[in-house]
């Protein structure tokens, strides 16, 4: 499938797309990062002048978060990013029964 020529792209910074899952996926707490798991396969290829070469083929199978143990600049901390809404009068009594 080819790109469409002239069309906007829309790349998405490590930061937001922390910050999209850990909203998401309703995460206040820990630290978290980006990770991308891939899948290689092993072809055979022609080469710019046609002549076949062995080559790899690296496809990203899943991209997503998991925890980390310090900040970087692909991990975050949950609770800057995405802190939990405070909670108010009514939500902190107890349920009637």
């Amino acid at each position: 499938m080819k790109q469409s020529e002239g069309k906007q792209k829309y790349p998405l910074p490590y930061k937001e797309l922390v910050e999209y899952m850990l909203k998401k996926h309703n995460i206040h707490e820990g630290i978290w990062g980006v990770y991308a798991s891939f899948q290689f396969a092993g072809i055979n290829a022609k080469d710019p002048s046609g002549e076949v070469q062995p080559a790899s083929v690296a496809a990203i199978k899943e991209i997503g978060i998991s925890p980390f143990s310090e900040e970087s600049s692909i991990a975050f901390d949950a609770a800057n990013l995405n802190p939990p809404k405070a909670r108010t009068k009514k939500s902190q009594q107890p349920p009637k029964r």
